[in-house]
């Protein structure tokens, strides 16, 4: 009994054309894709001028701050050796001016470079430099 439908072969039946490749493989698409990470690498390197630029002035700040510090810790240096020098005078251990300024500025000194040296800092250390 026929119902009207007719049977085809497997063999008779044509293979639809292939759809045209789409996405990075094709050479205007290749083009767009390359200029677009040209353009990201672009933009990519404005922010890291504008991040190192960032911590230049940080680290400039930082280094202000650090010298700032460093002459206040000189000024208790020079109290303490303008102590010390008092109790020498007041003790009648010396009764020269140049015995107390032998006290004051090396105390100064040594306490300004105990505040730049051993003073801990604002940012951490690096990291290592990775190894490529």
């Amino acid at each position: 009994m026929p119902t009207g439908r007719t049977r085809v072969d497997v063999d008779e039946l044509t293979e639809p054309e292939p759809e045209p490749e789409v996405g990075f493989r094709t050479p205007g698409a290749i083009v767009v894709r390359s200029a677009e990470l040209e353009q990201q690498v672009g933009q990519l390197r404005d922010q890291v001028r504008s991040m190192e630029r960032e911590v230049y002035g940080a680290r400039k700040i930082v280094r202000r701050r650090r010298a700032a510090s460093a002459v206040m810790t000189g000024g208790v240096g020079a109290t303490l050796g303008a102590l010390i020098a008092m109790v020498l005078w007041l003790c009648g251990g010396t009764e020269s001016a140049g015995v107390v300024l032998a006290l004051v500025l090396p105390g100064w000194v040594f306490g300004a470079l105990v505040g730049y040296k051993w003073d801990k800092g604002d940012f951490p250390d690096a990291p290592p430099e990775r190894l490529r």
